[in-house]
This record gives C-alpha cells, structure tokens and sequence, in this order.
C-alpha cells in the first residue's frame, strides 16, 4: 500500500504537491497557488532555526513541522 505524500503551504495551509522544482543541478522553491507566497520557506533552513521559530510560537513553523518536515524522533 502506497500513501502519496501531501504538502500544505506553511503561510496559508493549502495542500499543494510540491515544495520545489528540481532542475538539472539546482532546487528553485515553489509558489503557493492561494497565497502566491514561497510555499515553505523552512526547507531551505537548519533544524534550529526551525526550532527557534516554533518557540516562539510562530504558526508558519508548526505547520512545516506537523507537515512538510521530515523528522525524526531518536530515544537515547
């Protein structure tokens, strides 16, 4: 069983199929088809930043968390 991942725009949360386009040696991020903003600005920073941003409580992080991150929970 297959389950194709969704993506929401971190900005307005609008499902969209992709976070970027991959041409032949660059990544250019993609543009939200509701909002016409840069569908998720969070790919292109580190981990702490991301972190950082959702201390302090910003909407746009969690959303690129909950759905657009790819993280992963390691127990010592």
């Amino acid at each position: 069983m297959t389950e194709k991942k969704r993506f929401v725009c971190v900005n307005c949360g609008h499902r969209v199929k992709e976070l970027f386009k991959k041409y032949s040696n660059t990544l250019k991020t993609t543009h939200c088809d509701k909002c016409h903003q840069i569908t998720d600005k969070y790919i292109e920073f580190e981990e702490f930043i991301i972190l950082i941003d959702a201390l302090l409580l910003d909407s746009c992080a969690f959303r690129h968390i909950i759905y657009n991150g790819d993280f992963k929970i390691t127990f010592l």
